[in-house]
């Protein structure tokens, strides 16, 4: 039984190795097939993709717009961002983030806030670290750009 097991897989390798060769070698003749004899034949115009619009997806981009009421306050004081929207839906949450460490990291997350019917969105924060502050909002995947405010 095991001689015929081995007979059966040394066939099946020298068909695959044999297929192989075939193959390896048809591409070697395609390469070195010589240019095309007749100059006025033409070439056939490559097919272009075609893109179905996606009714999911909104078709214009959509974007954020931040402002701070205040660009300097003390440490605790509060400070409000305000903005409008433009291709986002109505009632998306808003995310306030902060750059820290090299990275954009959510705010606290007592903070809710979400689009009205205007597209305009208010959030109210106190800032609780001195120094130079560098805020955004993010609703999904679109951001705004940052605010500076100055913390003493």
């Amino acid at each position: 039984m095991k001689s015929s097991l081995r007979t059966r897989s040394t066939r099946v390798f020298a068909v695959g190795a044999l297929s192989a060769a075939l193959l390896t070698a048809g591409t070697a003749g395609a390469f070195a097939a010589e240019p095309n004899p007749n100059p006025k034949a033409t070439r056939m115009a490559e097919p272009k993709a075609t893109l179905k619009p996606n009714p999911q997806v909104p078709h214009r981009s959509a974007s954020i717009t931040t402002k701070v009421n205040r660009t300097e306050v003390r440490v605790g004081d509060r400070v409000t961002l305000t903005g409008r929207t433009d291709g986002l839906e109505i009632g998306s949450p808003v995310v306030l983030e902060r750059y820290y460490s090299g990275k954009w990291e959510p705010m606290s997350t007592d903070i809710h806030a979400t689009i009205n019917k205007a597209s305009n969105y208010t959030l109210d924060t106190r800032l609780p670290y001195k120094g130079r502050e560098q805020l955004r909002v993010r609703v999904g995947n679109v951001v705004s750009q940052p605010v500076a405010v100055t913390v003493k």
